[in-house]
């Protein structure tokens, strides 16, 4: 009877262990997913630093006719007359050479062609067509301006991309399509439909200039060179 209990008690310490061991394991498993996940998030906002680190802003007027007008102290626009406005705009010193990317936030020298910097506005661009656009010109419909149909029997068993899910599938007959400037957009599913008449604007954004569909996050900062600026002063 005294060797039964003695071998029940070890069979409990063993089983309790085990557990532990398994405890342990997960608390481990737990720490180390937290420290990458913060490591993904942290490498995440050091590479949106990156971008802007070289750059500063700068209060101009510009006119509201006309913003190619810039200028460092109130005034008139010289073309219509207008009054200009206060603006804060991003401002870099970039190589003149027009395929360097080397710009710092201090006059200097480029490092890789030896050129002087030159002060240049930082505007974004569109990565379809490579124009100056800010987010706030991106077309975006608003609730109600847009409406489902059905796919047209010439799209079905075409591969298209699903602007909500953001993933590439194949039409059918099911498949329910929105048309917003010239461009038609298809949903993969029902919940996309749904989703992209509550809020179109989060998933439709077309760029002024090419007329291709843009995300905002896709916009790119780039300096706008001297080559390519129409009138600063």
């Amino acid at each position: 009877m005294k060797k039964l209990v003695s071998v029940l008690r070890l069979m409990l310490v063993l089983c309790l262990l085990a557990t532990a061991s398994k405890i342990v394991a997960h608390m481990c498993q737990d720490i180390c997913s937290g420290h990458q996940h913060k490591e993904k998030s942290e490498k995440k906002t050091t590479e949106s630093k990156i971008e802007t680190k070289e750059s500063f802003y700068v209060t101009v007027y510009t006119c509201p006719m006309h913003p190619e007008v810039q200028q460092e102290k109130p005034g008139n626009c010289p073309k219509c007359g207008m009054k200009l406005e206060k603006k804060q705009v991003l401002i870099t010193y970039a190589c003149p050479e027009k395929n360097c990317e080397y710009q710092k936030a201090n006059p200097g020298k480029c490092l890789h062609h030896d050129k002087d910097l030159v002060k240049c506005e930082v505007k974004y661009h569109c990565p379809k067509c490579g124009k100056d656009v800010e987010p706030e010109q991106l077309l975006k419909p608003k609730k109600g301006q847009i409406y489902l149909r059905n796919v047209n029997p010439e799209e079905v068993g075409k591969k298209v991309f699903c602007p909500v899910m953001k993933k590439e599938f194949t039409t059918t007959k099911k498949t329910k399509v929105v048309d917003y400037e010239g461009k038609s957009f298809y949903l993969c599913c029902a919940y996309c439909e749904k989703a992209i008449i509550k809020q179109p604007e989060k998933y439709i954004s077309i760029c002024p200039k090419c007329k291709e569909h843009v995300n905002t996050e896709d916009l790119k900062l780039k300096p706008i060179k001297p080559e390519q600026q129409i009138e600063t002063k």
